[in-house]
């Protein structure tokens, strides 16, 4: 897969994108906000498949299910796609939790 604006293979980011553990929140919002704008800017017109197989390659690459904090570009993920769970369960990583309801 093909970024659409760099030519940049989409399949290899999980690999040259630092993971973050959480720490990047405290180092500064600018540099958060930075970083959250290039990843929407990179992925805009990427294909959900395309973003989908993204965290798929974060979470192979963990070995497990990646948190919110795990992926670059967590609010673009959460403003196109909603919450993390459903996110995740629209990538077809996870099952859907369904609740019971009270009567």
């Amino acid at each position: 897969m093909k970024d659409v604006q760099g030519g940049g293979d989409l399949m290899n980011d999980a690999e040259k994108t630092p993971l973050l553990n959480g720490s990047v929140f405290k180092t500064g919002d600018d540099a958060f906000q930075a970083q959250e704008a290039a990843f929407a800017r990179r992925y805009r017109n990427a294909t959900d498949e395309e973003v989908f197989q993204y965290v798929r390659n974060i979470a192979e690459r963990l070995g497990r299910l990646p948190t919110k904090h795990d992926v670059p570009g967590f609010t673009y993920l959460k403003s196109r796609f909603g919450p993390w769970p459903r996110m995740l369960e629209r990538a077809g990583m996870k099952e859907r939790c369904r609740k019971k309801r009270r009567v």
